[in-house]
């Protein structure tokens, strides 16, 4: 399809461009909004969803970018029973895009996440357009397999917009995160401050910026930003997680008292989703880590907001909250049966690339957060330190994973080894190679070059020009 035959002449305005399946004259109009909804992190996700059945209960286009959506936070939790049904039904009625679309989820589901996002960019060679491909495949990769597969994937449709495009700036902000969540972070930054200064009050735009701040160590210009800028993104499907920042920032920041008000008057009890939940979960555990008193109740609150959701095991990231939170609330009962659980899924999914990562990294970090909790931090530092490679592809953001380098930290810190403390020295100053320390982290990093300083000054090479 030529760039000339879709219509960019509404500014904010996606005009879905493919054929679907569905007799319903409204469903191209609702995918319209549904297209525009989703990019712009729009509340009415769901009520465009429920919109597109309503107009035809039978809609398969419907059906499959609703799984789609629901598949970035979980995979046993997601049926694609009635997806199936409704594949069986349409047959050879279903268009080439809807086929590849049906193939991508039923893959993620059953083999390999890995594998469904490879479908999507295959996909997205013949559909460029079909920027939901790019938003949902974006997801799945960045909580659920690596940031590298997140980066390809937007980068394999990056050129085929143009500037006129209206979305144009809103793909450049995504590449730029992804460029940065690999470690590009000079490259990224420009293209994510690039975006920022063409459309500034984008709620995703903005939290790029912020991670661009972060990065690159401007972390009180971040602060400023998200509390300047809140009226453009609070009542949008980032509010939660951009005022997460807010929150994450003032505890860099020594502000515990400032940061446990708004995770408690702001986050906690709005919990409604597990990429919520971990967020609050990482940063309660980070002011316990800085000897801030968190209560065993704020845990528990999460627990209850999202005790149907334990259990759906899809993202090891995700898994890997679930456990800190019960813990947290010291509920070592529950904790056991939700590592039960785990191991259910494991065996019951054992192909599924998933399982990997629990096996690479998942299950080293439940064990460590445990030992910790018993405060056995010979064993909590030991596996964190087994897989502290694995942080750097694991879920979430480089923001977002610091609470996996505060817990093999402090428990280093801890053991009050030097071993343990050059051991420490080591893991922050292999980082700065390609990212700014956070704040917490670039302390400890200053304190220790201090202790070591004298080691670097009676170091020296003998001469043996002399001799020869």
């Amino acid at each position: 399809m030529s760039v000339s035959s879709i219509d960019f002449s509404a500014p904010a305005v996606f005009h879905f461009p493919y054929e679907v399946s569905s007799p319903s004259a409204q469903i191209p109009k609702l995918l319209d909004q549904l297209v525009y909804s989703v990019l712009n992190f729009k509340k009415d996700v769901g009520e465009v969803f429920k919109s597109i059945n309503e107009a035809d209960p039978d809609c398969f286009v419907g059906e499959v970018l609703q799984t789609a959506a629901m598949l970035a936070e979980n995979l046993v939790g997601t049926s694609v029973d009635r997806l199936h049904e409704l594949a069986d039904k349409y047959g050879e009625k279903l268009t080439d895009w809807e086929s590849r679309w049906y193939d991508a989820v039923y893959t993620h589901k059953t083999i390999s996440v890995r594998q469904g996002c490879r479908i999507l960019m295959n996909l997205l060679t013949e559909y460029p357009f079909d920027l939901l491909a790019v938003f949902f495949g974006m997801f799945w990769a960045f909580y659920s397999v690596d940031k590298f597969m997140m980066r390809d994937l937007i980068g394999h449709v990056l050129p085929f917009h143009p500037v006129s495009h209206p979305y144009r700036t809103l793909l450049e902000s995504f590449y730029g995160f992804a460029l940065m969540e690999t470690f590009a972070t000079d490259r990224g930054s420009k293209m994510v401050e690039s975006a920022f200064q063409s459309d500034p009050r984008h709620p995703w735009i903005i939290h790029t910026e912020c991670h661009s701040l972060e990065y690159n160590g401007r972390t009180e210009d971040a602060l400023a930003l998200l509390r300047d800028e809140k009226e453009w993104y609070e009542d949008s499907l980032m509010g939660y997680h951009n005022t997460w920042h807010i929150a994450y920032l003032l505890a860099e920041h020594e502000q515990y008292d400032e940061s446990l008000e708004v995770l408690q008057s702001s986050l906690i009890d709005q919990v409604v989703s597990a990429s919520q939940m971990s967020d609050a979960c990482a940063l309660l555990w980070s002011l316990r880590f800085a000897n801030h008193k968190v209560d065993n109740a704020d845990f528990t609150k999460l627990l209850v907001k999202m005790s149907d959701k334990i259990t759906e095991h899809g993202s090891p990231y995700f898994a890997t909250h679930f456990a800190a939170a019960l813990i947290g609330a010291e509920d070592y009962s529950g904790y056991n049966t939700f590592r039960h659980s785990v191991n259910n899924f494991m065996s019951n999914f054992k192909e599924h690339d998933i399982v990997q990562k629990y096996e690479s990294f998942g299950l080293n970090m439940m064990d460590s957060i445990t030992a910790y909790s018993l405060e056995d931090f010979q064993i909590a530092s030991n596996k964190m330190a087994e897989v502290q490679d694995g942080i750097l592809t694991f879920g979430g953001s480089q923001t977002q994973r610091e609470f996996y380098y505060q817990l093999m930290y402090s428990s280093m810190l801890k053991m009050r080894m030097r071993s343990k403390d050059k051991q420490l020295f080591c893991s922050l100053n292999s980082r700065t190679g390609y990212r700014s320390l956070p704040p917490s982290a670039q302390r400890l990093y200053d304190e220790l070059s201090k202790v070591y300083a004298n080691d670097r000054e009676t170091f020296s090479f003998c001469d043996y020009t002399s001799s020869l």
